[in-house]
């Protein structure tokens, strides 16, 4: 199994685990690949049974890959790998094939997530809608991480975001790559 990138690992290090580490947690990952940042969270954050995982991702070849590494086979077998990881723990991580919007639009069950890592589509349209449905999954302290902020489309997305939900979100951190938003609840109030 891959690794997980030491530049998106860093921060996930030195605020995520102090944060959420051995505590019964419920994450949920949209746009997952291969799989590398949910089992390093389950090796270094997940690690309390009652923890649990959604790992949501369409693994859908991307026709603009200019490396090729985005192939139809390459991405039934990055799915393959994710697939394996989650029976070794079944009854605490469940993967779903489909788009975050498909996901978040059906999840209508009451699940509210402790913590979200939101790597999944890059484009603004996608990466806002994303943040604006999350709002409602989140639990109040829950907190969102959005990766890829160093590219254009994620970057546009995040700052509106924040911008226009500033009453709801405590910013957490902020590197080149990632930024992580505390969610409060509905009247902007802490708890």
């Amino acid at each position: 199994m891959p690794r997980f990138a030491r530049h998106a690992r860093a921060p996930f290090e030195r605020w995520i685990k102090p944060r959420f580490a051995g505590k019964p947690i419920r994450y949920l990952e949209l746009g997952v690949f291969q799989g590398a940042s949910a089992k390093w969270m389950f090796e270094n954050v997940l690690t309390h049974l009652d923890s649990k995982a959604d790992l949501v991702d369409p693994w859908m070849p991307y026709e603009a890959d200019p490396k090729h590494i985005y192939t139809r086979e390459a991405m039934e077998a990055a799915c393959d790998i994710v697939c394996q990881m989650a029976t070794q723990l079944l009854g605490r991580c469940w993967v779903f094939r489909q788009t975050s919007g498909e996901y978040l639009v059906n999840l209508g069950n009451g699940i509210r997530y402790d913590l979200v890592y939101q790597d999944g589509g890059h484009d603004a349209e996608t990466v806002l809608r994303d943040a604006i449905a999350l709002l409602d999954v989140v639990k109040s302290e829950g907190w969102i991480v959005f990766d890829d902020c160093n590219e254009a489309g994620v970057r546009k997305a995040v700052n509106a975001f924040a911008d226009v939900f500033s009453n709801r979100l405590a910013l957490v951190y902020a590197t080149k790559q990632q930024r992580c938003f505390e969610v409060r609840s509905h009247d902007g109030q802490d708890g």
